[in-house]
């Protein structure tokens, strides 16, 4: 006696259950899924549940997140489980009576930050205590550049020398070469006028140096820091790994620093001590350092790049900042 198939489907609260023509009806697509649907076919009393289940057809996708939420792109056609084309079955697979089946595996979500391999990408993105120091840009005109937060290359160590030696706590960043532009005329309209200046060079290796002038910067002439008693060359990061070292003139003198006009392929010297340049491989310090500055590392005269002229280095950043 041949026994009669028919379909069958569990009741629920779920409203996103749908009874679907079984597989030997040989429906070509369904033009809509939902999930947790359930088919029974009752070939014998022994028989168990299959489960219909779309399967991809010409680039269709269809994207499941959570119970009942799904993201319907086209049709699709329906596969039973155990084709090789339905990839997205619970892992934990078991045999069920008729009145049960298996769920489709939800779409993963994303990992929470509390995960340990979370953390260390999450740190890793993240800027810690002994990295640069970020400030606020200000006192450029009104301009989408006000609202950049700048990176400089102070870590937490070399700003509490830089507190130290300067005597002041905090510092505007009023000139950066990355953003301003990496010209003389530039520097002289940034730091026209301003007293506590620092300007800070970054060498193509990495190297950190700088100087330091507290007498107010004039546009009437290219030479200041006149008689300054607290005017000192620093070195933050150097080849020879020291820690960062204070040099300051052996005799106070006038015309220090040099910030020279625009036509000049310079940007600004400190006499006797080195020049910066524009252009690549320009840049060099003097080989006199020694004799006027005071330089309390037996490296001498190589302490802020590793050489010294004839040779010469790039200059890759400049900043300027005013401290206060």
């Amino acid at each position: 006696m041949e026994v009669r198939k028919k379909e069958t489907m569990d009741t629920s609260d779920d409203l996103f259950f749908e009874i679907v023509p079984s597989a030997d009806k040989k429906d070509e697509s369904s033009s809509i899924f939902y999930s947790h649907r359930q088919i029974s076919e009752l070939n014998s009393n022994t028989s168990p549940s299959r489960l219909q289940s779309p399967a991809p057809s010409e680039g269709i996708v269809i994207n499941m997140v959570n119970k009942g939420t799904i993201n319907l792109v086209g049709s699709i056609k329906l596969n039973t489980v155990g084709d090789d084309v339905v990839p997205n079955l619970s892992k934990n697979s078991k045999s069920h009576n008729s009145q049960s089946c298996e769920k489709l595996s939800p779409i993963p979500r994303k990992r929470d930050f509390t995960h340990s391999s979370s953390k260390k990408w999450l740190e890793a993105l993240t800027v810690e205590s002994d990295s640069e120091i970020t400030t606020e840009r200000t006192g450029t005109g009104d301009s989408f550049e006000n609202y950049l937060v700048e990176r400089v290359p102070l870590k937490n160590r070399h700003l509490k020398k830089l507190k130290e030696w300067t005597g002041a706590h905090k510092f505007k960043i009023v000139m950066n070469s990355e953003i301003d532009g990496f010209s003389p005329d530039v520097l002289t309209r940034r730091v026209e006028g301003k007293k506590n200046i620092m300007l800070l060079c970054v060498s193509e290796a990495g190297w950190v140096f700088g100087c330091f002038t507290t007498t107010a910067v004039s546009n009437n002439q290219k030479t200041h820091s006149p008689n300054d008693k607290n005017f000192f060359v620093f070195s933050l990061v150097n080849p020879h790994h020291t820690t960062a070292i204070k040099i300051t003139p052996k005799q106070i003198e006038p015309s220090k620093l040099t910030i020279f006009p625009s036509e000049s392929h310079w940007i600004f010297a400190v006499q006797d001590a080195f020049y910066i340049s524009v252009f690549p491989n320009q840049s060099y310090i003097d080989k006199n350092i020694e004799q006027t500055f005071r330089i309390p590392s037996i490296v001498g005269k190589e302490l802020l790049t590793g050489n010294c002229a004839p040779d010469t280095f790039t200059t890759t950043k400049m900043y300027a900042l005013e401290w206060v």
